[in-house]
């Protein structure tokens, strides 16, 4: 589970290349990976309009990705950024998961940040 960024993109394409299969659960399309993609785009909007994670924490999307991992069966699930994937991943599934923290879901809230 990734958003769009240039980190993601790298793992995504290395581990494809590797001859991993590889699935992504997002939040917009990203034309450049070859790879099976699922969008979360729909379901009951929560938060600004502006807000990339429009829909990550609707009931909906929750239980997308539930269905989702239910019909690939991934041997590993890797959500990046914990205050938007990590809840989804921890809510959609029973299963262990990698949780990577790029930076500012870790610091909000300290002082100085």
């Amino acid at each position: 589970m990734v958003n769009n960024c240039i980190f993601s993109k790298l793992l995504v394409n290395n581990l494809n290349k590797l001859g991993n299969e590889v699935f992504l659960i997002t939040n917009n399309l990203d034309k450049d990976l070859n790879v099976k993609q699922y969008i979360l785009n729909r379901g009951i909007p929560y938060g600004p309009k502006e807000s990339m994670f429009r829909f990550a924490f609707s009931p909906l999307s929750i239980l997308k990705v539930r269905k989702i991992i239910e019909k690939e069966k991934p041997d590993i699930i890797h959500a990046h950024y914990s205050l938007h994937a990590g809840l989804i991943a921890s809510l959609a599934t029973k299963r262990r998961f990698i949780l990577s923290c790029w930076g500012s879901d870790i610091y909000m809230g300290l002082p100085g940040y």
